[in-house]
């Protein structure tokens, strides 16, 4: 048997190699949207069954047994709680933030132009510079943001406003006044139609599905590697290292599929995989460095295991809430739930049965 330190480096590259794999679901790109969509809802349907039970069985337990030795209260469930409530907070009210705050900024930015519109006739040029000189005024966020490059956040209520502003305009003038251009009509963008919003918001909403992937994983996979590197002998580092290499390649391609969704390029897609291999080989050089301070390393390690299993849950949660514009195909979206759900039973079922034959259910 080899010894620790050769394992280490075995350890660190096979990791590394199986956390660049989420850059394999770039090919899908090839496929028509609707069908690119289904296929990512299958691995998100599978990933979200691994994440729920690693989640529930794999790391809540882990994090038990590590916090029960200081704690008498079951304070890995209610940290578990807590890591569930930080991504909540994150994806349900700080998103929403963003949306009312530009909401409001292009509601000033509508009133601006209505309040200024056309009294007489004028030529074409002098309304066009007129109006694009109130907008870059009134466009100007005094939190340091502007409107004209407005985040996908503000879709929705951006679609809205463009309908509100055409319906209010043809209300006060009539259709044979002059036509106030829209608001990128005067910036030199085509219009956004409430549907195309629609969709940019839901870009918006799988990108922050992908960071809180990223992050979340991140930090589970430099545990894991700490645990890995703390280990003393090299049995023990394998069998904990085939326990990882089970699920990060799974994980790796649940990060690249949500990847694949958001409005990122392929440079930083690449950077963030790069970042996810990196953060299991960079707890096991941690792990090997901390390795005489086992009792400290255990309660830390026990604290942010039990904050990463809720951030499982909630994140396995929402890559099923994700799936819901599969597409706009019927026939199609409902081909696929049946589908759905069996690979999320499966992938559910799989690493309980893995925590199970481990001796995850048994004290």
């Amino acid at each position: 048997m080899i010894d620790v330190t050769a394992m280490r480096w075995v350890a660190f590259v096979t990791t590394f190699l199986v956390g660049m794999c989420g850059l394999l679901v770039f090919p899908l790109k090839k496929l028509d949207a609707q069908r690119q969509n289904l296929v990512i809802s299958y691995f998100n349907a599978f990933g979200a069954g691994v994440m729920i039970s690693i989640g529930l069985i794999h790391l809540l337990h882990e994090a038990h047994e590590d916090l029960e030795k200081y704690y008498t209260f079951p304070m890995a469930f209610f940290l578990a709680g807590i890591g569930y409530g930080i991504i909540y907070f994150c994806e349900d009210v700080i998103l929403v933030e963003i949306v009312n705050r530009y909401s409001s900024v292009l509601k000033d930015a509508s009133y601006e132009v209505h309040s200024h519109g056309p009294t007489q006739r004028q030529s074409h040029a002098n309304t066009h510079s007129h109006h694009e000189s109130e907008l870059c005024h009134t466009h100007s966020n005094p939190h340091g943001g502007h409107a004209h490059r407005m985040s996908l956040a503000g879709a929705r209520s951006y679609g809205s406003l463009q309908e509100h502003h055409h319906e209010h305009h043809m209300h006060q003038y009539g259709p044979s006044e002059t036509r106030i251009p829209e608001e990128d009509e005067l910036l030199g963008h085509p219009a956004k139609s409430a549907d195309s919003a629609a969709d940019d918001l839901n870009e918006m909403r799988s990108t922050f599905v992908a960071f809180a992937l990223q992050l979340v994983l991140s930090v589970h996979a430099v545990f894991e590697g700490l645990a890995m590197g703390a280990s003393t002998t090299s049995e023990n580092m394998l069998a904990v290292l085939l326990a990882i290499l089970a699920h990060k390649g799974v994980e790796a391609f649940v990060i690249g599929s949500a990847f694949l969704k958001s409005t990122l390029s392929k440079r930083n897609i690449f950077f963030l995989m790069l970042l996810f291999a990196l953060a299991t080989p960079a707890g096991v050089m941690i792990g090997g460095i901390a390795g005489q301070e086992g009792a400290d390393v255990a309660k830390i390690r026990g604290i942010l295991v039990s904050l990463s299993a809720g951030s499982f849950i909630y994140v396995g949660s929402l890559l099923l809430e994700d799936d819901d514009h599969v597409g706009d195909c019927h026939d199609l979206k409902k081909a696929g739930s049946k589908t759905r759900f069996f690979l999320w039973s499966v992938g559910f079922g799989v690493f309980a049965l893995y925590s199970y034959l481990k001796g995850g259910c048994h004290h």
